[in-house]
């Protein structure tokens, strides 16, 4: 690897929306800092959920006319729909600069092995000719192996499989909450905000889990993923996509929602 660093960067659903709604100039604002750090010689991967909404946002357009009733499909395939539409936002996002996205969609099983291996030979290919890989699950194959197999089936498990594939640097994961609270902030207006948490005794945190309400998300998934990462040696952070410049600052080390290091302070 020719660059810097690799950072893998996961952003979920949520915390690409506004009023309820996917919001452009979320994407916007995430590829400004992205393509600043690839000019700085740094790589990023994004690991981007969003399909479901997505595709949710696209049928909305076409009920009307008849010929779909959005009730009858699940969620996989509104999320098959969707992958087209997402990848767009981050298309858009990324074009001014002069760079394109293509689009990752494995399985979990497609990790490993030897497709794992021309996998991530692909993604650093694409990585070193200047694109920015967009990878999301496969949620309409991916779906029956995780049925068959008892695969975990969310993206923070899979941003986690892909840093440690890339053999990334670090790993930044971005959700509204921006980071791990003492208790559920939503619920409570008293939780304070770790600025940092020992990943060795990250087990013990009482986490008050929210899942998000287009996804398998929450602030469990994300803590175990930021775990196994950790231990492999990468740093590792959880943060609020609307941070001020979070991405490029989270890279040049400076503090960012939760660090996840060697010791828990608030």
């Amino acid at each position: 690897m020719k660059g810097r660093g690799l950072i893998v960067v996961k952003i979920g659903t949520n915390g690409l929306m506004r009023n309820g709604r996917m919001d452009q100039r979320i994407f916007n604002r995430l590829a400004r800092q992205i393509h600043w750090l690839r000019t700085q010689g740094y790589y990023v991967v994004v690991v981007s959920s969003g399909g479901i909404r997505a595709g949710r946002e696209a049928l909305a357009h076409i009920v009307d006319q008849g010929f779909i009733n959005l009730a009858d499909l699940q969620d996989d395939e509104i999320a098959a729909t969707g992958a087209r539409h997402l990848l767009n936002h981050w298309g858009r996002a990324l074009r001014p600069y002069g760079r394109d996205v293509p689009q990752i969609w494995p399985i979990h099983s497609q990790l490993r092995g030897y497709i794992g291996r021309h996998l991530r030979a692909r993604i650093m290919h694409c990585l070193e000719c200047g694109l920015i890989p967009i990878i999301n699950e496969y949620d309409i194959v991916s779906k029956a192996e995780i049925d068959a197999m008892k695969v975990g089936g969310e993206n923070d498990h899979l941003a986690e499989r892909v840093a440690m594939l890339l053999k990334a640097s670090s790993i930044l994961f971005l959700t509204t909450c921006g980071g791990v609270y003492t208790t559920n902030p939503h619920h409570d207006e008293q939780a304070q905000r770790y600025l940092e948490v020992d990943w060795r005794n990250i087990e013990d945190l009482k986490v008050d889990d929210d899942t998000s309400s287009d996804g398998h998300g929450g602030m469990l998934p994300k803590l175990k993923a930021a775990l196994t990462c950790a231990r492999r040696g990468m740093r590792v952070a959880i943060a609020s996509p609307l941070e001020r410049n979070v991405i490029t600052r989270f890279v040049q080390g400076k503090e960012v929602g939760t660090a996840i290091g060697t010791r828990t302070r608030l």
